[in-house]
């Protein structure tokens, strides 16, 4: 966990440094860059992070983005979930 003024995508090498054996890294778009994609191929973990929708996409094209990233958003909203509860109320 951070500080909500720490962006997500700095501490990714941090993650990937200090946890062994990772096999998987899951995200939302924040997440998703070069550096970041090349990091995880470097280190051979698999790269679930979401992909961004563009304003180019069709409409079609946009559909058939969100049905194969589901499975990535599934695992995420557990995640996700999990964090919600320890905030304070």
């Amino acid at each position: 966990m951070t500080f909500a003024n720490t962006s997500d995508i700095s501490v990714v090498q941090t993650i990937v440094e200090e946890l062994e054996d990772i096999e998987a890294f899951y995200g939302d778009k924040a997440y998703k860059s070069k550096e970041v994609d090349e990091l995880l191929e470097k280190n051979e973990i698999e790269n679930e992070i979401c992909l961004k929708e563009t304003q180019k996409m069709t409409k079609d094209e946009r559909a058939a983005q969100r049905e194969i990233e589901k499975p990535k958003h599934k695992i995420r909203a557990k995640v996700e979930h999990s964090f919600a509860r320890l905030k304070p109320k």
